[in-house]
């Protein structure tokens, strides 16, 4: 007989290798190749550590086995950046797709106002584990510019565009130092911060009101001080001077807001008391001399006049007058006293010749017509503005002898 064989190639197991997996992943490698190759493996399988298996058919098949090597990957870690400090009530824009490309979803929608920790889960296929990421809120920093702000008019507003707690931006206009405003200053993007309003309001300066022009006499106190009579405090161009009439520069000081001014100061000679002196009255005439002096210098006497003893006098002038005082001499001069002859006899008939000067020059009138027929006594009066007393004057009539020739 004839017999035939027929050779049939082996069936070569067909497991698809290399083969990569991601780390910890489940290995579900069966015992049947994808061609129907029935067999075993040389080792139990690890899903760490990389490594190459041998597949053995089991007999009774036509088939030659093969070898599997499985790589191992490691898992790519999500990386969102974490944690996460966001302003309150700003736009969160996390995606769904890390940074390094872990595509997956979160476990909840994010919060803009409360502080929370996510956790995102990468999506099936990937190599890759997940992460969790806690967003902090952060209260948004007001600008603190002080609040109202008080200016004197025209000085320099130094307002920069970062606030005292440091939030840098923009105002809403220029500064105006003449009119008062309201101006809102708006942050830069970037930073947690929330602006503000700022009210400027303009002081017109005080203006210094020492009075002027000053006249003062010459030689009196200048007591004027560094703070004017509406309350500016300063300094003065120079020195004052009560002897040479000047204009001097009163210069405010820093921190106030107010302005200056000129004062002038004018020097009056004094008036010196013009009282006529010296001063010659008859003892025991009334002294009339008044506290004013003739050019009108009022004031008072040191002492009570005498009309008896001579003496020097002093008048001081009232305060509040230019005025200078002066002294006075009153001399005391003896009262003459007139010295007609007395008595006169003279012979009933004969004229009476008696004038109206005495002897020692005391003029006068007499009390009477003189009688040359009967006697009496008469009285002389001296004239005013003399130095003098009068007298009595007694005038005896004699009957006149008759001559007796016998």
């Amino acid at each position: 007989q004839t017999l035939t064989i027929a050779i049939t190639p082996p069936k070569v197991a067909n497991f698809p290798t290399p083969l990569t997996i991601c780390s910890g992943d489940i290995i579900n490698i069966g015992n049947t190749s994808p061609n129907g190759v029935v067999g075993t493996w040389s080792s139990a399988f690890s899903n760490t550590v990389g490594a190459t298996y041998t597949f053995l058919p089991n007999t009774g098949q036509c088939a030659t086995g093969q070898t599997l090597t499985i790589a191992i990957t490691p898992p790519k870690v999500a990386n969102f950046p974490t944690p996460l400090n966001i302003c309150s009530g700003d736009a969160i824009t996390i995606g769904n797709t890390s940074p390094n490309g872990v595509v997956g979803t979160w476990s909840s929608a994010f919060s803009n106002t409360v502080g929370a920790t996510y956790t995102f889960t990468p999506n099936a296929g990937q190599c890759a584990v997940g992460q969790t990421l806690t967003i902090a809120i952060a209260p948004p920093k007001i600008a603190n510019f002080s609040t109202p702000l008080n200016i004197c008019s025209g000085d320099a507003i130094t307002i920069g565009n970062t606030s005292p707690n440091g939030v840098v931006g923009t105002w809403s206009s220029a500064f105006s130092n003449t009119v008062g405003a309201t101006y809102t200053f708006i942050p830069n993007s970037g930073q947690c911060a929330t602006g503000q309003t700022l009210t400027i309001a303009i002081t017109p300066p005080k203006v210094a009101n020492f009075p002027t022009p000053l006249n003062i006499c010459s030689g009196d106190v200048i007591t004027i001080g560094n703070t004017s009579p509406n309350g500016v405090v300063g300094t003065w161009s120079s020195a004052f001077s009560n002897t040479i009439g000047a204009t001097y520069t009163f210069i405010p000081n820093a921190g106030q807001c107010a302005v200056g001014q000129t004062m002038t100061i004018a020097i009056a000679p004094p008036k010196v008391a013009n009282f006529p002196t010296p001063l010659n009255i008859c003892s025991g005439d009334a002294i009339t001399i008044g506290n004013t002096s003739p050019n009108g210098v009022v004031g008072t006497w040191s002492s009570t006049f005498s009309n008896t003893v001579g003496a020097i006098y002093t008048f001081t002038p009232n305060a509040g007058q230019c005025a200078t005082g002066q002294t006075l001499t009153i001399s005391i001069n003896a009262q003459k006293v007139a010295d007609f002859p007395t008595p006169l006899n003279i012979c009933s008939g004969d004229a009476v010749t008696i004038g109206n000067t005495s002897p020692n020059g005391v003029v006068g009138t007499w009390s009477s017509a003189f009688s040359n027929t009967v006697g009496a006594t008469y009285t002389f009066t001296p004239n005013a503005g003399q130095c003098a007393v009068g007298q009595t004057l007694t005038i005896a009539i004699n009957a006149p002898k008759v001559a007796n020739f016998p």
